[in-house]
């Protein structure tokens, strides 16, 4: 049983929410792609700034195969409560920023569609089936996608144990499920599942040449299984966490990853990639800032609008030209 001191925090979390990204009569009209923001080339780029990001740990954007649903994650300073963001758009105009309709009074994370674009998975930590209480280890879970509804919240049934904790589901063409997954004697490694006979199999360890001792986390598969973007805090990259790829060779295993690199990862931490259906654009959030002397001389009133900027240290949505994966690739075939 939640205490009322807990639904007392989320009222003032979804408080936050609503006034700073979701006020109507300030949010602008927005219309076409990408919120109709100007795209990226080869240097990462806030993701629409004081749109959607402002610096409120911004992360896992993703958006569905017909371009007029898109989902983000936001969560409070504590990360105590996070909770999956909704725009629509219709008639060619976004919609403001709401809490997506099945998100619950439990932490909701991790959305991401599949790549027919049909379902929106994503990770939650409230009741599955049969039970009563909210669990403190995440679940998948999934809605369905009909035209211009989302129906309600599914659960998606692993073989695992009940104490082991999964997140960041991303599934391939074939249906494979991979996720970041941790139990009691392993901190956060890679896996995978395959779908049989519509049925998850046992999740698989993807192997020594991912996961190392440190966390590897955040994993998307491209729809074919070509390659694999994830984050991980192993020794050798630039920040707290770094961004990563992985391609697949010929005879089906992972080549070593590569780092993708100081145009993606920077001296703090950069992590949870997810592809644009279209396949032209890496979304990553990073808590990267601005450097520490660019406060210097600034007054109280400019330093308050420079602590409300996105790049705030604090954690927002970031995008790329995903040709930054495909030169990475080439120049390792080299």
């Amino acid at each position: 049983m939640r205490t009322n001191i807990d639904y007392f925090k989320l009222l003032l979390f979804v408080f936050a929410i609503l006034s700073h990204c979701a006020q109507h009569k300030e949010f602008p009209e927005m219309k076409g792609p990408y919120l109709g923001q100007k795209t990226p080339g080869m240097a990462p780029a806030v993701f629409a700034p004081g749109v959607i990001s402002h610096g409120f740990h911004e992360h896992s954007l993703t958006i569905s195969l017909d371009g007029n649903d898109l989902f983000y994650v936001t969560t409070d300073a504590g990360y105590s409560l996070y909770r999956i963001i909704h725009l629509k758009k219709a008639n060619h105009v976004w919609s403001a920023p709401q809490i997506a309709p099945f998100s619950s009074e439990y932490s909701d994370l991790c959305p991401l569609f599949s790549p027919d674009g049909e379902r929106l998975y994503f990770v939650s930590t409230r009741p599955t089936p049969g039970q009563t209480k909210g669990m403190d280890v995440g679940r998948i879970w999934y809605v369905e996608k009909t035209g211009d509804s989302l129906g309600l919240a599914n659960y998606l049934e692993l073989p695992i144990h009940p104490d082991d904790d999964i997140a960041n589901p991303s599934l391939s063409a074939n249906g494979t499920l991979y996720f970041q997954y941790s139990s009691e004697e392993k901190g956060w490694d890679l896996y995978r599942s395959r779908l049989i006979n519509g049925k998850y199999r046992e999740p698989e360890n993807l192997g020594d040449k991912i996961n190392t001792p440190y966390n590897e986390s955040a994993p998307f598969i491209a729809s074919d299984e070509s390659f694999l973007l994830f984050h991980s805090n192993r020794p050798g990259g630039y920040g707290g966490m770094d961004i990563y790829v992985t391609f697949k060779q010929p005879d089906g295993s992972w080549e070593q990853p590569v780092n993708l690199g100081s145009k993606v990862n920077s001296s703090t931490s950069d992590w949870r990639p997810i592809l644009s259906p279209d396949g032209q654009y890496l979304f990553f959030s990073s808590y990267r800032s601005f450097e520490s002397d660019y406060y210097v001389g600034k007054s109280y009133e400019e330093l308050i609008d420079l602590y409300k900027n996105p790049r705030n240290g604090t954690g927002t949505l970031f995008w790329i030209d995903a040709r930054i994966i495909t030169d990475l690739k080439e120049s390792i075939s080299k």
